[in-house]
């Protein structure tokens, strides 16, 4: 069964197709034009419907309880790559801001690993955070003031 979101992405496509191959009725319209018009249509529908459901998956996926777990996990590393028995060593973090927001970032970790519903867009933003090197928790003194409100923003979509 198709549902509503992937047949309302291939509907304007089939719509297209039907119309399409009620111009055969037409005698001045090459019936081989008209067909080949309309499956053209129509497969693209086809793909319109598959790439819906691969969004709906990428967004199931991202709420998925392993994802969440591996991010709670993250933040578990970085909380103890920040820690001062660790130095010296290299580290991309900043280790000041991380330590500065200790409570936060359980806070954070104790959000992914509960049960509750969590939305893809908080998920998406927790992993941006914890793993890309342009996040405010790698971007040395300029990102130090961000972290706290980058957290605070995904704890609160988190909530929707």
């Amino acid at each position: 069964m198709v549902s509503h979101a992937r047949a309302r992405a291939a509907a304007p496509f089939l719509a297209l197709a039907a119309v399409s191959l009620a111009l055969t009725a037409d005698p001045h319209v090459p019936w081989a034009a008209a067909v080949a018009c309309s499956a053209a249509f129509a497969s693209a529908g086809a793909v319109r419907v598959v790439e819906a459901s691969a969004g709906v998956r990428s967004v199931r996926r991202a709420t998925q309880r392993r994802t969440r777990d591996q991010l709670s996990g993250e933040i578990e590393r970085i909380l103890a790559a920040s820690s001062p028995a660790r130095l010296p060593s290299a580290s991309p973090l900043n280790r000041i801001a991380v330590r500065r927001n200790v409570d936060q970032l359980r806070r954070l970790a104790t959000r992914l690993a509960d049960d509750d519903p969590i939305s893809s867009e908080a998920v998406a933003d927790a992993a941006h955070l914890l793993r890309d090197p342009s996040s405010p928790l790698y971007a040395g003194e300029v990102g130090e003031g961000l972290v706290p409100a980058a957290i605070t923003r995904i704890l609160l979509e988190a909530r929707r």
